[in-house]
């Protein structure tokens, strides 16, 4: 055996020795997680899951990730039913975000929801990106 195939194989015990380490911390790492999320409602005055689940909730949803509120226009802006349509503003970034999900393996539905846009807005956008395959006639 030469100097160099020594040299490997201690190498090699070396990086499976990390290796294990890693393992282990983050085993470590998920057993600690688990139990702050566990105990995470009373760490922050709620009697239970449920209460903390549901004060989570009632903070709202798609509009929660820091989009603004669009402010209410003048009265006479609503449709006949009451409830102006609201237009999502699609940014640049946004756009990258919805991109970087969908290649990632999210649903589209799930992706235009966490975003706040409709259907055909992701699929303008998954059509700009060339993600659209065209159907077989």
């Amino acid at each position: 055996m030469s100097n160099n195939d020594k040299g490997l194989g201690s190498s090699l015990e070396r990086l499976q020795k990390a290796e294990a380490q890693v393992l282990a911390l983050r085993e470590e790492f998920e057993k600690e997680r688990r139990q702050q999320l566990e105990q995470l409602h009373s760490t922050l005055g709620f009697a239970s899951r449920e209460e903390l689940i549901q004060a989570l909730q009632a903070l709202g949803g798609a509009r929660g990730r820091g989009r603004p509120k669009a402010s209410p226009g003048p009265a006479g802006d609503a449709p006949a039913g009451g409830r102006a349509s609201k237009r999502a503003r699609i940014t640049p970034e946004m756009q990258a975000g919805i991109l970087k999900a969908l290649r990632a393996g999210e649903r589209g539905v799930a992706v235009a929801a966490r975003f706040g846009i409709s259907g055909l807005s992701l699929h303008k956008i998954k059509k700009a990106a060339g993600l659209v395959r065209r159907s077989k006639k």
